[in-house]
């Protein structure tokens, strides 16, 4: 996702700022971490952090700057798993659960491999589905994402082989959604209910 440099700025402007201690962080501590990235061999853009909806900490590397537009390119896994674990907390998922029933009939292939029946979040989160390889070429940016993905040969046993994946991601919020189909929204309605 890339930030225009006009959308920044009115980020900029409306998060407020605030000294570190007085939203419960230690200076001295956020001045140490600073160091460590300095010294660190990674190539560090900007940092931002924000405690209690307040900005007590920003940093750039030049040539980089806080106002730049900044590719995000896999983050959008951090936000994922954090909508995950936050099922999970509420009760609506497991990590064991298989990923197959978060899903109708209309988006499983045919036929369900040994491999596809045993995958779950878990494997979908880890990256370790059980494909060779990445799955994001086989894909197409239409609705049918994830009935491509489920129809893809998973060819080794979950849990045996790491691959970078996008579409693990997109499968993975799917498992997270209150919307989604099967058990998973019974499950949300009892919960909403009290049962």
């Amino acid at each position: 996702m890339k930030l225009s440099a006009a959308r920044a700025s009115v980020l900029r402007v409306t998060l407020p700022r605030s000294a570190p201690e007085d939203q419960g962080l230690s200076s001295a501590a956020l001045d140490a971490f600073v160091a460590a990235l300095d010294a660190s061999e990674q190539e560090i853009q900007t940092v931002m952090l924000l405690r209690h909806g307040h900005v007590v900490l920003e940093e750039e590397w030049s040539p980089y700057r806080l106002a730049d537009p900044h590719l995000l390119f896999s983050v959008s896994k951090s936000f994922t798993s954090t909508a995950v674990g936050l099922a999970i907390d509420a009760g609506l998922l497991s990590l064991d659960d298989k990923v197959i029933s978060f899903f109708d009939a209309d988006e499983l292939p045919e036929t369900i491999s040994d491999n596809l029946a045993a995958m779950t979040v878990w494997h979908l989160l880890t990256m370790t589905t059980g494909h060779s390889q990445d799955t994001v070429e086989a894909l197409s940016r239409d609705r049918r994402m994830v009935k491509i993905f489920l129809g893809l040969d998973v060819e080794h046993e979950p849990g045996t082989v790491f691959v970078s994946s996008t579409c693990g991601r997109d499968c993975s919020s799917r498992s997270a959604s209150p919307r989604r189909p099967g058990r998973c929204r019974a499950k949300a309605s009892r919960s909403a209910a009290g049962d």
